[in-house]
């Protein structure tokens, strides 16, 4: 077994641990996603002996932006939610691009990160604070980008570039089972003046 398969397993380990610690938090569902979709992901495979990507990655980032997205939204706006999922699954089958599914993947990610940037913004103006977990969330979803971009565009050293990303991945997978979203430790004040 080569070093990297060792790393992503380790990393599918430590990504279990952060639904357990933020639980009861404001993104413990969005950690749960993050903690069962590569086992899934796996089981399916084992399971049916296909290959599930791109479309479990494209099936997980939706329901990862349904984490984030408010339950005061998801009330007002579920019957056009549930319509523009349906409408983004079935586009990419009736294509039939990887390229596409990418994409897709690649502007789901994007409006997590809008709406966690929201969440990082309410923060600062409410409480004066910059909150390191959701500036460390928005790392995260970055590099999940331009691991698919790397993908797509075929990046030159795309094994470094994937092996680095996935050794960030494992140190923020660790943060995120250690620190609490509400603990103290996120929070950098600064003096007004």
């Amino acid at each position: 077994m080569s070093n990297i398969h060792i790393i992503q397993i380790i990393s599918q380990i430590i990504w279990f641990f952060p639904a357990l610690r933020q639980y009861n938090e404001k993104l413990f569902y969005f950690f749960l996603v993050l903690a069962l979709a590569d086992p899934i992901s796996l089981l399916f495979l084992f399971i049916t002996k296909i290959h599930p990507a791109p479309f479990f990655p494209l099936v997980s980032s939706l329901i990862l932006v349904l984490t984030v997205i408010g339950k005061e939204k998801l009330k007002t706006y579920s019957f056009h939610i549930v319509v523009t999922y349906f409408i983004l699954i079935l586009i990419p089958i009736i294509i039939g691009s990887r390229s596409f599914y990418y994409l897709l993947f690649s502007l789901l990610h994007i409006f997590v990160i809008y709406n966690i940037f929201g969440l990082f913004i309410k923060s600062y103006l409410k409480e004066n604070v910059i909150n390191i977990f959701y500036v460390l969330i928005i790392l995260y979803e970055l590099l999940n980008i331009f691991k698919v971009l790397n993908i797509v565009f075929q990046f030159p050293n795309v094994s470094l570039f994937l092996n680095t990303t996935l050794f960030f991945q494992v140190i923020l997978g660790l943060y995120f089972s250690i620190v609490k979203e509400s603990s103290p430790k996120n929070f950098f004040r600064f003096k007004t003046l």
